[in-house]
């Protein structure tokens, strides 16, 4: 079945990237608009001139105590501004951030320990009696695979929407009968959907409540995130619809037992308020997930949800990034020089140069940090 799933995804990728070079460089006519000078603007335009019609691009910037937004479309083959910082996007696996800021909410509550296996919060046994910590799933470091094997049919037979039917009911049967994991705990960190799903799930079994209600009550309301959901009836702003690589609309993907891997909605206004939480020292939440909990012999870093990359100017950047089948997604910040970059497209994680959204948004970052006038 594994060799089939491989084969089935490799034909499926190139079929995508091939689908996805024939789109000519788009005309420039991006504006100077508050603070997004020449300098940036390139920046912009060299990241986005490839990608179909009717693509999309949300970006906010965080810099000497102010956000300014910028807002790009593709139409008729010309890039051009648009105003588009409340419009909705998924943002896909950086929805792992968010799961774990809900985790060490708990731990600042006392209501749980990082240390505490996941076992003691369930009432069935996991698979050859593996135990689990919480943190482990937070910093990939646990051993999980990247998915659980019993997903695999539906992104055989519904790949524009895999997870859909991929219930708690299935989650819980892989849990008990079929989880193995690939190498042992701690012995290196290697990202892992499945883990960041499992968190969610014990989450919602210790709290008795559903995901979408523990955002609400820990972050989104603390942080005025009124845009941002969980669940596609709970939008109440225009959602940009997603694009295949072809530039054809995508399906949303509803993420199901997943969710907590990949599956919020949200808008560069909504993240750049999140992201200007992290600077304020005194939020313990936030600043236990900027832990360091894992570092690999290269010196590659890990906290609580976030991956920690060393920027040019020396300090650690806290970032993460997103795709689904119809959006790509990357934000980060500095908390020493308190700068932070939202970058939300509509562009599927399967075209060949959807590397270009995390390109943009770590090259921004690189630019404000030069950029004395913005």
């Amino acid at each position: 079945m594994k060799n089939v799933f491989k084969i089935f995804t490799l034909s499926i990728v190139i079929a995508l990237f091939l689908a996805s070079c024939n789109v000519t460089p788009a005309i420039n006519n991006l504006i100077k608009s508050d603070g997004f000078n020449s300098s940036l603007l390139d920046e912009i335009y060299n990241n986005c001139q490839l990608f179909p019609n009717n693509t999309e691009f949300s970006i906010a910037v965080i810099a000497n105590d102010s956000t300014k937004y910028y807002g790009v479309l593709r139409a008729n083959d010309t890039l051009r501004h648009q105003s588009n910082e409340e419009s909705v996007f998924e943002i896909g696996s950086i929805s792992k951030v968010f799961t774990s800021t809900l985790l060490a909410q708990q731990v600042i509550e006392n209501e749980i320990k990082l240390t505490d296996n996941i076992n003691e919060y369930l009432d069935y046994k996991l698979n050859n009696g593996i135990n689990i910590s919480l943190r482990s799933l937070s910093n990939h470091t646990s051993g999980m695979p990247h998915m659980p094997s019993n997903a695999i049919l539906g992104t055989i037979f519904n790949p524009s929407n895999p997870y859909k039917s991929y219930s708690e009911e299935k989650l819980e049967e892989y849990l008990r009968e079929e989880l193995q994991m690939d190498y042992p705990a701690g012995e290196k960190s290697q990202y892992s959907n499945l883990g960041a799903a499992t968190i969610a799930y014990v989450l919602s079994k210790h709290t008795n409540t559903d995901y979408q209600t523990m955002l609400d009550k820990d972050i989104f309301s603390s942080y005025q995130m009124m845009n941002s959901c969980a669940s596609f009836e709970s939008i109440n702003r225009p959602l940009v619809k997603g694009l295949n690589p072809d530039g054809r609309h995508a399906s949303n993907w509803d993420l199901g037992a997943m969710v907590g891997a990949g599956g919020i909605l949200s808008t560069s206004k909504d993240l750049a308020k999140f992201l200007q939480a992290q600077f304020d020292t005194t939020n313990r939440a936030l600043h236990l997930t900027q832990q360091v909990t894992h570092e690999d012999s290269s010196g590659v870093k890990v906290g609580l949800g976030w991956l920690i990359s060393r920027g040019n100017n020396g300090n650690d950047w806290f970032w993460h990034n997103g795709g689904t089948g119809g959006y790509t997604s990357c934000m980060l910040f500095d908390p020493t020089n308190e700068i932070g970059i939202v970058v939300l497209s509509n562009i599927s994680c399967f075209h060949s140069n959807s590397k270009n959204i995390d390109h943009l948004c770590f090259n921004l970052a690189e630019l404000i940090l030069n950029n004395e006038e913005f």
